[in-house]
């Protein structure tokens, strides 16, 4: 006896499943589809999380990519975007950083 296939979705793509997520809750069981521009490029993007959420996403990284590229305008775009991600990431450290401290202090309270 063959072992049957996953359900299929009409793009030819596994059917998505609901999982339990990192945090113990369900994930959704669609991904989100959207279409964004960042860059003056198009993409259509997707994801479990909502469509507003991965266009607001995409804004920022539009916006931010922008910045960088209006403030040097001589810097090839591959660089920016490099440039941008390691922003990103020098933020996302950050935020981990203070959220260790906090869960410290947290955890030392009387």
């Amino acid at each position: 006896m063959a072992a049957q296939r996953p359900p299929r979705r009409p793009d030819g793509l596994p059917q998505a499943h609901s999982t339990p997520d990192r945090h113990g809750g369900a994930e959704p069981a669609a991904l989100a589809r959207v279409r964004v521009q960042v860059a003056g490029e198009e993409y259509v993007l997707r994801g479990n999380m909502s469509p507003q959420r991965l266009t607001l996403l995409a804004q920022e990284l539009d916006r931010r990519l922008r910045e960088l590229t209006a403030r040097y305008p001589r810097l090839p775009f591959h660089q920016a975007a490099v440039l941008c991600c390691l922003q990103l990431l020098e933020e996302l450290q950050q935020l981990r950083d203070e959220n260790r401290e906090l869960r410290d202090l947290l955890g030392r309270r009387p």
